[in-house]
């Protein structure tokens, strides 16, 4: 059979499935919603709320939701939905913030947002012709006298606690890798104070074979670490960090640090979810004790370091943004060494140039001039390949652009779960 005649035929086919379906996808008179929610299961957000329109793009919506998820204290998500309303909406906003334990599981999550999200949306709902569909039920939960008049007692005093383990194994002919990572963590969160602790073991091990040769590559990293964060007002806070580590990548047989900081985000704290333009300073003692001599012949080294860092966010209706920029610096003799330094600039940004057009823009540059535990000896073939081992570099860069163009029909109701993604 001719190629080009079967070719033909499926696209004939396609189109005259496409256009004889019966169905009706809009909800007429149905309020116009356009969704910006990552984390939302958009297939299950239309299977459960099916009285509402869902637009393509977010020129032609009545209603703008963005949404935002964090993590809490306790381990749990905290979730935060801001309805903006547009059109003859324009100017009636509401937000709706609410957290999850950490107990729970996918389904009670998405559960618990398609809940919120309609209740959300009630408002805007009562002024279209839906309204008249509209019924309110309300369920009474049991208490006991016991429960009203005892309040729930935290036993652990806002101490979350986390042990994990995981492992990767993969393999094929001419290669296998292994590796682990074993970790426990304690941490406190409150308005005020941000306390954590966490101690890691990471191995990976790399075997390659050829008719030749056998090369195996291991990397070993073990650290502890502890941080105290204690917030002055809503735009200043402290930070007091130390690590103690050895990393066999970096040439570090054991290290230890402390480094005390200060923050200040141009605006309030409690607007990090949508805004946040923070600027930090740290100042702090390094102690290195080296695997092999480094290129400035030092087998163990005292240092201190500074460092300043500007980070900006933005998850706004027109997309998201992040910009950061870091500058590091060690106090030691120049006219030895040269001075010691690396600056470094990363930003992402994914925006709505208009209707379906949209960029994705990502990149990042580092350029370094402060490799203080670089090995004297140059790296073999070997550790080049299987990257073992750090390697004098002045600069680092990457750079991803993307562009994207959505169009046609302005509804997307539907859902069709046949063969669906893969997992």
């Amino acid at each position: 059979m001719n190629v080009r005649i079967l070719f033909l035929g499926i696209v004939f086919l396609v189109l005259y499935a496409g256009n004889s379906y019966g169905g009706n996808s809009i909800n007429n008179g149905a309020l116009d919603v356009f969704f910006d929610c990552d984390f939302c299961d958009n297939q299950y957000l239309k299977e459960q709320v099916q009285f509402i329109n869902y637009m393509r793009d977010q020129e032609d919506a009545q209603v703008f939701v963005l949404g935002t998820e964090e993590n809490t204290g306790s381990g749990g998500r905290r979730y935060t939905f801001y309805f903006i309303g547009k059109k003859q909406f324009e100017g009636i906003r509401d937000t709706i913030a609410f957290s999850t334990p950490p107990q729970f599981t996918d389904d009670e999550r998405r559960t618990r947002r398609v809940k919120k999200i309609k209740q959300g949306l009630i408002q805007y709902i009562l002024e279209t012709p839906q309204s008249d569909n509209i019924t309110i039920d309300y369920e009474e939960k049991e208490t006991t006298t016991e429960t009203e008049e005892k309040p729930t007692e935290d036993k652990w005093n806002n101490w979350v606690f986390d042990l994990g383990f995981d492992t990767d194994i993969s393999g094929e002919s001419t290669s296998k890798e292994f590796s682990y990572d074993a970790s426990v963590s304690a941490e406190r969160i409150t308005k005020k104070w941000k306390s954590q602790v966490r101690i890691d073991n990471e191995y990976n091990r790399e075997k390659f074979m050829t008719d030749e040769d056998t090369v195996i590559s291991e990397n070993t990293e073990r650290s502890v670490s502890a941080s105290v964060v204690r917030a002055l007002s809503d735009q200043w806070s402290l930070r007091l960090r130390s690590r103690a580590y050895s990393d066999s990548y970096d040439n570090i047989q054991s290290s230890y640090d402390i480094f005390p900081a200060i923050e200040y985000n141009i605006f309030p704290y409690e607007e990090a979810n949508t805004r946040q333009i923070r600027i930090s300073y740290d100042v702090g003692y390094i102690h290195n004790n080296y695997q092999d001599s480094t290129i400035y012949d030092e087998t163990q080294e005292k240092l201190w370091q500074e460092g300043i860092s500007v980070d900006l966010m933005f998850n706004q209706q027109w997309g998201s943004a992040f910009f950061g920029a870091d500058f590091e610096h060690y106090f030691k003799d120049p006219s030895q060494n040269g001075l010691l330094y690396s600056i470094g600039v990363f930003s992402f940004m994914e925006f709505r140039v208009y209707k379906g057009l949209s960029v994705d823009l990502r990149g990042d540059i580092s350029f370094v001039h402060d490799q203080v535990a670089l090995e004297d000896q140059k790296p073999s073939k070997t550790d080049l390949l299987t990257d073992t081992k750090e390697v004098k570099t002045q600069y680092e860069y990457s750079v991803r652009v993307g562009i994207s163009y959505t169009f046609g029909a302005l509804y997307n109701n539907v859902v069709n779960q046949r063969f669906g993604r893969r997992y």
